[in-house]
This record gives C-alpha cells, structure tokens and sequence, in this order.
C-alpha cells in the first residue's frame, strides 16, 4: 500500500472520529440509545424491503449502462458484482472503495477494463444526476420550512455547484492544446460517453428516472424506520434531508459515511425542529440498515473465492 493511500485511510478515520465525537458532544447520548432500545425492530425488517428493491433497481441501471456500452450481461451477474461492491462500499476503509471491486468482478465477467470503469464511472454520474434532480425538486420545499438565511444560502451554494458539476460534465468541451494529456483524454472519453447515452433515445432519460427511484426508496426506508423509532418526524422533513445526507455521503472523506451521514442529519433535521436525539437516532438506524442491506456481498465474495480455488 502507497504512503498516498494510508494517509487517506488515516484521515477517513479522523474525520469519521472526529464528525460522531463533535455530534456525541452536544446530544443526550442515553436517550439515543434509549430511543433505539425502545424501538419496533419490526419496523427494521419492513425498512429492508424497499432497500432490497433499491439494490434491484440499481442493478437494473447498471446493466442499461453496459449495454450501452455493448458489453450484454445477464442480470443474475451484474447483481451479483454490485452486491460485492455494495458490501465493500460499506466495510472497507481504503481508497480502493466498492466501485473499484465491482469494476474489477464485472472486468472478469468478460468486460474489458476500459468498458468496466467506464461504466462504473457512467452509473455514479446518472446516479448522481437523478440524486441531484430529487434536491433541486425538494430545495424550494425546504425555504418554505426554515427561517435561517445562512442556511438557505449554504443550500442554494451547494445545489449550483453540484448542478453546476454534473452539468459540465454533459455540455463542457476540452480545448484542443490540452486534449493529448493522458489524465483529460480519460476525461474526455468518460464525458463523450455520457453525452452518448443522455442524447441517445431516451437512453439517459431512463437512467436518471431509475436514479430517482433509487434515491426515493432511501426516503421511504427512512420514513419506516423513523415509525419504528416512534421519532416525531414528518416524512416531508425526512424528504428534504436524506437526498442531503446522500449527497454528501458521495464525498469520500469517511467510512461508509459514517459521520458525514450524521452531521448533516442532526444538523438539517434541527433546522426543521427535530431534537439532535431523534435526527442521530435515525442517522444511527439508517447506517446500520445500508449496512445490513450490504451483507449479501459478502457471501457472493466468498462463494467467488471459493469457485476459484476449488
């Protein structure tokens, strides 16, 4: 492992640390377990069904990114590489991350490397696309819902700078001086696929409605778990946040967007009124069900190691 990759690793443990220690200052640590011991884990069960629907319908998009790419995959394969990828999102540490082991099992499912980052690559940017659709569509939702201008300006800056990001990616062109750079030619190549599939048919069209879907599943989970909890959180409160934590939990500057996941929760969610207990119990319930949701991968991983050996 490069000295790169272990101060990476270090500084995801700090802020991941640092991010839960700031939170736990501030917050009634006993009524959050409290609250979480008090809870229906019935609920818990009927929260994973829609995620397991969300793992379907990713799956699903992925496959019509390939196929895009003329690469064709049953869909028995491709769950089976985004699972692992999924549990490895979840677990790992590192820098390598769950696409790059998703990447890595689709490349030996016959996909070439190129295809396989590539579409890797294209069903983050679609995914993210969708992502970013649900916040815009929820931020004037939300100015009607707080009083704070700091926030309301923070969220604004946020939503045109992500926009503005996956924007760029569909219409930006490199100029030609800097076009032989081999870092901007991988670029290129990656933007020119994804102006392929977003103005090819309805090819894009379908990929960021399935992004939605997936996202909006989040939302719905969320809402079960927060029954469950017996927490006093309207589900157009829960609405408004989760594609916020989701958003941020994109940047890879924790584990599994552990922290990340529960700043921005407690702190939305308190502009909304919610106490910082009932908006960290449902970050906590939250975490712990995109982490149940992963462990199919895990048993997929070891049943490939096991094919391979024997």
């Amino acid at each position: 492992m490069k000295n790169r990759d272990k101060i990476f690793i270090v500084l995801k443990f700090v802020v991941t640390i640092g991010s839960l220690s700031w939170i736990l200052r501030s917050i009634d640590v006993t009524s959050v377990l409290q609250i979480i011991q008090d809870s229906d884990f019935k609920y818990l069960l009927f929260a994973l069904i829609p995620m397991l629907f969300q793992v379907i319908i990713a799956a699903i998009r992925w496959k019509k990114v390939l196929k895009n790419l003329s690469h064709s995959h049953s869909f028995a394969r491709v769950l089976y590489c985004l699972w692992i990828g999924l549990f490895f999102s979840q677990t790992l540490p590192s820098s390598i991350g769950g696409d790059v082991v998703r990447g890595y099992y689709i490349c030996k499912e016959g996909c070439s490397l190129k295809s396989s980052t590539l579409s890797v690559l294209l069903d983050r940017i679609f995914g993210m696309t969708g992502l970013l659709v649900l916040v815009v569509i929820t931020t004037p939702l939300f100015f009607n819902r707080i009083n704070d201008e700091t926030a309301k300006l923070g969220l604004i800056i946020i939503s045109i700078i992500s926009v503005g990001s996956i924007l760029s990616i569909f219409v930006f062109n490199f100029p030609k001086k800097i076009s032989h750079w081999k870092v901007v030619r991988m670029l290129f190549v990656l933007m020119q696929e994804a102006k392929k599939i977003m103005f090819s048919s309805l090819s894009g069209a379908k990929l960021i409605v399935l992004s939605v879907v997936v996202h909006t599943i989040s939302i719905i989970s969320v809402v079960i778990l927060s029954l469950g909890a017996g927490l006093n959180i309207s589900w157009i409160d829960i609405m408004l946040i989760v594609p916020l934590a989701t958003l941020f939990m994109t940047i890879p500057i924790s584990i599994a967007g552990w922290g990340v996941r529960e700043g921005v929760m407690v702190l939305g969610l308190g502009y909304l009124g919610v106490s910082s207990e009932s908006a960290l119990t449902l970050a906590i319930l939250f975490g712990f069900l995109q982490l149940i949701i992963s462990l199919p991968g895990i048993v997929f991983w070891i049943f490939n190691r096991f094919r391979h050996v024997s």
